[in-house]
């Protein structure tokens, strides 16, 4: 909180002090390394962010989901797709299971126009993050885009049986309401908004 209070009040040379006191002391912290990441990142030091999550990914215990995926977003921003890709393909071979990097790289995929990479890394995603709705909402937002129109709809079906809602006697789950509202021709099926019904 100390490097970010100096950050705000326009001490970048303070904050950056601060940061290389909390490395001297915690040099495994995944929060530091990111702390230091967002500094450099937020005051257009984008060399300076890089370095920094290049040495966070090559240290064991700082090579963190949440690291590769912000190193991937560094060369997004940047506009180098060849290393986004190959930062979120090798995120993902360590971290499976972490969703936004599957739609991160479904995202690259269907913004480079490649729709059958981007089918496959929707689907790739949704085997390891089933219950994961920004991924299903994504890969039946493709298939809309694609005209696929009943696959987009078949997509949206199987979020009921793939996630955990919670009946009760009276009401049919939430999500299933609002995708068979979803088949009029007033309400496109991207217009779909899932709440996962809790007690």
């Amino acid at each position: 909180m100390a490097a970010k209070e100096k950050w705000l009040a326009g001490d970048v040379p303070g904050a950056r002090a601060i940061l290389a006191e909390a490395f001297a002391a915690n040099p495994d912290s995944e929060d530091v390394w990111l702390a230091a990441f967002k500094l450099e990142f937020e005051n257009n030091e984008p060399e300076r962010a890089r370095a920094l999550l290049a040495k966070a990914r090559e240290t064991s215990t700082a090579s963190t989901a949440r690291v590769w995926m912000k190193s991937a977003i560094v060369e997004r921003e940047a506009g180098n797709t060849t290393a986004q890709r190959s930062l979120l393909e090798e995120g993902l071979k360590r971290f499976p299971s972490f969703w936004k990097m599957w739609l991160m790289l479904g995202q690259l995929e269907e913004n480079e126009g490649r729709v059958d990479a981007a089918r496959a890394a929707y689907a790739s995603g949704l085997k390891r993050c089933a219950d994961c709705i920004p991924l299903w909402q994504a890969a039946a937002r493709l298939e809309e885009t694609q005209g696929n129109v009943g696959r987009a709809r078949a997509l949206l079906e199987q979020v009921n049986r793939a996630c955990c809602f919670v009946w009760t006697p009276c009401h049919p789950p939430i999500v299933l309401l609002i995708v068979q509202g979803c088949y009029g021709p007033a309400m496109p099926l991207t217009a779909c908004i899932f709440i996962r019904h809790v007690d």
